[in-house]
């Protein structure tokens, strides 16, 4: 039976490159997440893209996705033109262990003697938001994206945090009990917004306006929250 207890601080982390190396107390570092961690962030996978047109009578229709905001199929072929102009918020909601970011580990074989784990920023770690194509390529749609959420919330949510490698200890220590492994995890917090962005359908010449095109645009933006877990299994 595993125990949990966690912390909420400030600050956190995703990582590009994987890192893991044991200091000179025992304890082993890594920003590799293990099996159980990457079926847990199975949950966060985003929803396909979706998209609808609206005329001028407010009459609407699903359509295939565009790609109008230049991603890999570029500028739509069909001869009209589309011109960003808001992204619609419909709701967000948020998880204080949205991101890994780094674990530390102690197995303590002693038979009757406890064994002393803390958490150190033992490596720079970053963390990037994860969010439809859409909002990544259109640039001016992911500044609405993070602002809109920033307005509904006040929470000061971003695209990236870096935590820099720092000999400070975060959290603990913590005593592991004999024949038990010890394990501290940092998450960052993120906020999850979904909504849709929204272009203005013009004709071919761009003279005549004809509606609304959408294609939903979602995903999880990066908070300033930082959370600790710590959790004991047996050897």
């Amino acid at each position: 039976m595993k125990k949990f207890i966690s912390l909420t601080l400030l600050f956190v982390i995703l990582m590009f490159v994987s890192i893991s190396y044991a200091d000179d107390h025992g304890m082993t570092f890594s920003t590799d997440p293990d099996r159980e961690e990457l079926e847990r962030q199975k949950q966060y996978k985003l929803e396909p893209i979706k998209a609808w047109e609206e005329d001028l009578n407010g009459n609407i229709v699903e359509v295939t996705p565009k790609n109008v905001n230049g991603s890999i199929m570029s500028v739509p072929n069909d001869g009209f033109l589309y011109i960003y102009d808001d992204y619609i918020l419909d709701y967000h909601t948020s998880d204080d262990k949205r991101f890994f970011v780094s674990r530390i580990v102690v197995e303590n074989y002693a038979y009757d003697t406890f064994a002393p784990i803390t958490y150190k920023q033992q490596s720079t770690v970053v963390t990037e938001w994860s969010v439809s194509s859409n909002l990544q390529l259109e640039v001016e749609a992911g500044n609405d994206f993070l602002g809109k959420i920033k307005a509904s919330t006040g929470v000061d949510v971003g695209s990236s945090h870096t935590s820099s490698k720092s000999e400070d200890i975060e959290f603990g220590p913590m005593q592991v009990p004999p024949r038990t492994k010890g394990t501290i995890i940092k998450y960052r917090g993120g906020y999850y917004g979904n909504g849709a962005l929204r272009y203005r359908k013009y004709s071919p010449s761009g003279l005549s306006w004809l509606g609304y095109y959408y294609e939903t645009g979602n995903g999880w933006s990066v908070s300033p929250t930082t959370t600790f877990v710590y959790m004991e299994s047996p050897l």
